[in-house]
């Protein structure tokens, strides 16, 4: 009988699935769900979830319950958006588009009506979406661009920016800004606050003042235009570039060296003649420091580029140092740009100097170039490197973050409250702050800083070769032998810093001893990094192998003392003397800094052909009463005075101002026939009179008395002061077009003083000023005293006779806020109206509040309305 083999085939396949259904669902499942999850991750990613509320958590520590409860205690201000639903669709299909392409390009078309609601009331305004990158489009918590329309302002601002406080590094940002505001440069209102969209709550944003005139002002300067390097160019090109292999080149087009020099509100400067000069100055003074036809002290306020940047490195904020990141104010009074803070993303670890190159770590050698193009030129200038160096030696000292963090300990402690409402989790730490600034201070004290090699001797001539081995530039100063002689350069050599991805570039340098030096004698090169202490290197004792490393403005115009014979430098030197006599200048007189210019009884000056006297340097100009000094312009075009950027203090008794037609250049003009910017004056028995330029004296960011003088027959304002401290003494003001002293942002003292006939107002006190008088006697004025805009003027002592309008309080500008004037004894005759007094300012007459109120005080001011009732 035949048996048949067993199958080894095995059940069905059917049957085989079957028997493992459980264990197959079960794997689908997981799958399926890990799938999901993936999704969901990628999801979250997209839009932030993970980031900003899944993270934080992980990473926030133990110590996060206890930042929730004091965030607890919050009361940060309360903004509510309102936006039409369909205006609010449009903002979110710019998102959905910016998700896509990975970047946010907007125009002003984009931007969309809203209302906004405070404490000020509710403001119109336009707003969009904002920020370069996608990190401002994560979740619900969109960044915004916001501009308030017609004349209304929010915290005094018609432009600003509202962001996630994140993406500038949550407290740092708003640290940063304060640290630049200590050090006099140009700094952003920052602030956090409480924002709801259309009823939903958005929580806490970042308030971030944007780019337009009330910046500038808020910062006490003059308005100017604000500059860039335009970066538009470079987000194109990102978007579109395509890079098919990483290292890949792009087309260029959006490069610092490409990109275009433009400005904020650029439509608005160009369409006014005297704005559209300004806009042009700085636009061209950028544009020629770029090409190289400018040095950076000629372009740039160094000093302040100095700090800033010194500052930058210390804060970690190299973000805000790149060349499409900055931005610059040109200071029509200077005809220098000056960095505005902005953008910093402080609080990051500083990995190298910005004299080295914005964007660089030397440990990864792909990126030595790619920010480095705008910080090699501007470094290239000796003096602003100097300058640069100076002040980071300052400001990595620990005392000078101990001191800021004390300074602003308070605001910061609120600051911190108000965000940890919201973000708990998050946790300030100053310590990555003085571990830039140990980083800094070893950088300042490099081990060895140069290379140096004896490459021949002959007779009493030595030749070395010497290069610089680190970043920072390097002076050599001297060669010194050890038996004891040294021979000194003319000059200090100056070696530029080794870049990291090149060779040590050596220089041959020549020395002359007075007499021969031994043989044997061995010799060390002196040499200093630029602004510090000398130190010596000794020679390799033989030579080296390798190869040597090869705007138009009155205000940057060089020392013209030479092309005026009259002035002499005196015997001592030190001193620029003017000879006594007539003397007639047909072209400008401009004095350097570093001496002083002294001119004696009886000297005349007569400009003429719009010639000007610009001194960086104080004046000591001395007349005596019988014999004045006088200076005036036989044919009426003189330019006057401008005595600028000097610590001395200038000094002018009995000195006859008249005739003087103001300074007028092509972007540059002063409306002074004598003005005081960032210099101290003393000022003593001088006369300002009938002078056809606007106004007589003007004082601008600076100190300074006024004695025993007299002013007649002004145009305009018979004395301006912005942003000063001074005081005015027994002095006259007869028969001013506008007002007799006009003052902003000052702290002045009056006592002794006469007005009389003004075309508006006798003393104008604006611009959060504090003016104390002691006895002032006002007589034929339109408004005697006028008190605006957070002012406080208290009057000891004042007269007044036959004024249109006596006292008048209110504010002005939406920035600001009221008046407050204080009256102690008060004799009138004859004045129409003796109070304009404006609800919410306050005036207080011999101990007594005034009720008496009139909304319509600023129109009657200002000619725009007549009153309607008295105020006694």
């Amino acid at each position: 009988m035949e048996v048949e083999a067993p199958s080894t085939a095995g059940p069905p396949l059917p049957r085989r699935l079957r028997a493992h259904r459980k264990l197959i669902t079960r794997g689908a499942l997981l799958a399926a769900a890990a799938g999901l999850l993936l999704a969901a991750g990628a999801r979250m990613q997209r839009d932030g979830f993970l980031g900003t509320s899944v993270m934080p958590y992980l990473r926030g520590g133990l110590d996060w319950p206890a930042r929730r409860l004091r965030g607890m205690l919050a009361e940060p201000e309360h903004l509510a958006i309102d936006i039409k639903w369909a205006d609010r669709q449009r903002l979110a299909a710019q998102r959905e588009r910016a998700l896509e392409s990975g970047a946010l390009l907007l125009s002003e078309s984009d931007f969309v009506p809203a209302t906004i609601s405070g404490p000020e009331g509710a403001v119109r305004v336009r707003m969009r979406l904002k920020g370069d990158g996608i990190d401002h489009l994560q979740g619900d918590k969109w960044s915004f661009r916001v501009k308030t329309r017609g004349e209304d302002t929010l915290h005094g601002m018609k432009r600003f920016s509202l962001h996630h406080p994140r993406v500038r590094n949550w407290i740092f940002e708003w640290l940063a800004q304060r640290a630049m505001e200590r050090e006099d440069v140009v700094a952003l209102r920052y602030e956090f606050i409480d924002v709801s969209l259309n009823g939903k709550s958005l929580g806490i944003y970042a308030l971030e003042e944007h780019f337009e005139k009330r910046l500038i002002e808020h910062n006490r300067r003059r308005e100017g235009p604000i500059i860039r390097f335009n970066e538009d160019l470079m987000w194109r090109q990102i978007m579109t570039q395509i890079r098919p292999f990483r290292g890949s080149a792009r087309s260029g087009a959006g490069t610092y060296v490409a990109g275009e020099v433009d400005g904020f509100q650029t439509a608005r400067h160009l369409a006014d003649p005297e704005l559209r000069e300004l806009y042009l100055q700085g636009v061209g003074l950028l544009e020629a420091f770029r090409a190289g036809e400018l040095a950076t002290n000629e372009a740039f306020d160094a000093p302040r580029m100095a700090t800033y940047f010194a500052l930058i490195d210390v804060l970690g904020g190299e973000h805000g140092a790149r060349w499409n990141n900055i931005r610059f104010y040109y200071n029509p009074l200077t005809a220098r740009l000056e960095p505005i803070a902005f953008d910093m993303v402080g609080g990051k670890p500083t990995r190298s100097l910005s004299i080295v190159g914005a964007g660089i770590d030397i440990r990864e050698r792909s990126l030595l170039t790619r920010f480095d193009e705008f910080n090699h030129t501007l470094f290239a200038d000796r003096e602003f490197a100097a300058l640069y160096l100076a002040e980071l030696g300052r400001l990595s000292d620990p005392a000078w973050l101990d001191g800021l963090l004390a300074e602003v300990d308070a605001e910061l402690q609120e600051a911190l409250t108000i965000l940890y409402s919201e973000f708990p989790t998050y946790e300030f730490d100053p310590a990555v702050l003085r571990r830039n600034q140990a980083y800094v201070r070893s950088l300042l004290v490099p081990t060895e800083c140069v290379q140096a090699y004896l490459e021949e001797r002959e007779g009493t001539t030595v030749t070395v070769r010497a290069g610089n081995i680190q970043m920072l530039p390097v002076e050599v100063l001297a060669l010194e032998s050890t038996g004891g002689a040294r021979a000194e350069l003319d000059r200090p050599l100056l070696l530029e810093p080794r870049r990291f991805d090149r060779p040590t570039q050596t220089h041959p340098v020549v020395f002359r001893f007075p007499e021969g030096v031994a043989p044997e004698a061995e010799f060390a090169l002196v040499h200093r990094v630029v602004g510090g202490p000398a130190r010596n290197r000794a020679l390799v004792p033989h030579p080296h192998a390798g190869l040597a490393l090869a705007a138009e403005n009155a205000l940057r115009s060089p020392s013209t003392v030479p092309h005026h014979p009259f002035i002499h430098e005196d015997e001592g030197g030190g001193r620029l003397v003017i000879a006594p006599g007539r003397h007639r200048l047909e072209t400008d007189l401009v004095i350097e800094a570093g001496t002083s210019v002294e001119c004696g009884p009886g000297t005349e000056l007569d400009l003429t052909a719009g010639a000007m006297i610009l001194s960086r340097s104080p004046l000591r100009f001395i007349g005596q009463a019988g014999a004045p000094i006088v200076i005036g312009s036989s044919d009426g075009t003189g330019g006057g005075i401008l005595v600028t950027g000097c610590a001395d203090t200038s000094t002018l008794q009995h000195v006859v101002l008249r005739g003087l037609a103001g300074i007028e250049r092509a972007g540059w003009n002063l409306t002074g026939a004598l003005t005081f910017h960032e210099a101290p004056a003393a000022l003593s028995q001088v006369s300002v009179t009938a002078n056809a330029c606007e106004d007589g004296l003007n004082l601008v960011r600076t100190s300074f008395s006024i004695d025993g003088c007299t002013f007649t027959d002004a145009l305009s304002d018979a004395l301006d002061a912005d942003f000063c401290n001074g005081s005015i003494t027994g002095s006259r003001f007869v028969n001013t077009g506008n007002d007799a002293i006009d003052v902003s942002g000052s702290m002045i003292e009056i006592d002794g003083v006469s007005i009389s006939g003004c075309g508006d107002k006798g003393v104008s006190a604006g611009e959060a000023s504090t003016v104390n008088v002691l006895a002032i006697e006002i007589a034929e004025a339109r408004v005697a005293l006028a008190c605006k805009d957070l002012s406080r003027l208290a009057v000891a002592e004042l007269v007044l006779r036959d004024c249109r309008f006596g006292l008048a309080v209110f504010q002005k500008k939406s920035e600001f806020g009221p008046g407050e004037l204080r009256v102690g004894e008060l004799r009138a005759e004859g004045v129409g109206e003796l109070i304009l007094l404006e609800p919410g300012s306050t005036l207080v007459l011999r101990g007594v509040p005034v009720r008496a109120e009139n909304e319509r005080t600023h129109e009657i001011v200002y000619g725009e309305a007549e009153p309607t009732a008295s105020g006694r």
